[in-house]
């Protein structure tokens, strides 16, 4: 008997490790044949092997949700307001309300306006235990809130301090409401005085109310000094 030549061996022996390598390199063409792709609307596409598949970004999704952003907002703040009290102040002549135009009279050696307040509440709740502050922007200007007879609020009278005229009225009985939606004046010959013959006059005011965030803001006087009349605004 004779024993098979070497090279016969070896090519027995040869034949299964060639096999290996050549799947072993199909495997890794076909891995190799699937890029990733990015889609007409942003979104990045790729195999299951790809961590950046996992992070599907959709700009067309995130531009809508940023355009929505204002009506969102708007649709809140209503929401907001159907669970509190939200007030609002006019200043305005002393017998019409919807007039916001005062007359500048001389008063001594300055210029004074008299005026009448109204409250608003554009909230869906009364607002109870409120509170009105003014304040003028410095030392030479000074608002003064007269109190009727017989009415119930308190009306603190004007002091000097932090370099300016401040003054308040607030509500002391628990009938004293601004109901909603409704017109609640605050009566009284109130006044401004002011040296001068400025353009503008200011004031801040603060308001407040039990279960509302405090409201603040700023009063400007515009004066037509040919007419001799002033009419009230919010500074923007």
């Amino acid at each position: 008997m004779s024993l098979p030549s070497t090279s016969r061996r070896r090519s027995r022996c040869a034949a299964p490790h060639v096999a290996l390598v050549r799947r072993r390199q199909h495997r890794g063409t076909h891995i190799a044949s699937s890029p990733k792709a990015v889609t007409s609307t942003g979104t990045i596409s790729g195999s299951p092997h790809d961590g950046g598949a996992k992070r599907n970004v959709n700009l067309e999704v995130l531009l809508g949700i940023i355009r929505a952003v204002p009506a969102v907002k708007a649709a809140l703040d209503w929401l907001d307001k159907q669970r509190k009290p939200v007030l609002r102040l006019s200043l305005h002549d002393s017998y019409q309300t919807t007039k916001p135009t005062v007359e500048v009279v001389e008063n001594g050696d300055r210029r004074q306006v008299v005026f009448a307040m109204t409250l608003y509440n554009d909230g869906a709740k009364a607002a109870r235990e409120w509170k009105l502050w003014l304040a003028s922007l410095d030392q030479d200007t000074v608002v003064h809130l007269s109190r009727p007879s017989g009415d119930t609020r308190e009306f603190r009278e004007e002091r000097f301090t932090g370099g300016r005229w401040q003054a308040e009225v607030l509500s002391r009985s628990a009938s004293d409401v601004v109901a909603s939606h409704v017109a609640t004046s605050l009566p009284g010959r109130h006044a401004l005085n002011f040296p001068g013959q400025p353009a503008h006059v200011y004031l801040d005011y603060r308001l407040d109310a039990a279960g509302m965030p405090t409201q603040t803001g700023r009063l400007r006087l515009d004066i037509d000094w040919a007419t001799r009349k002033g009419h009230f605004r919010r500074d923007a």
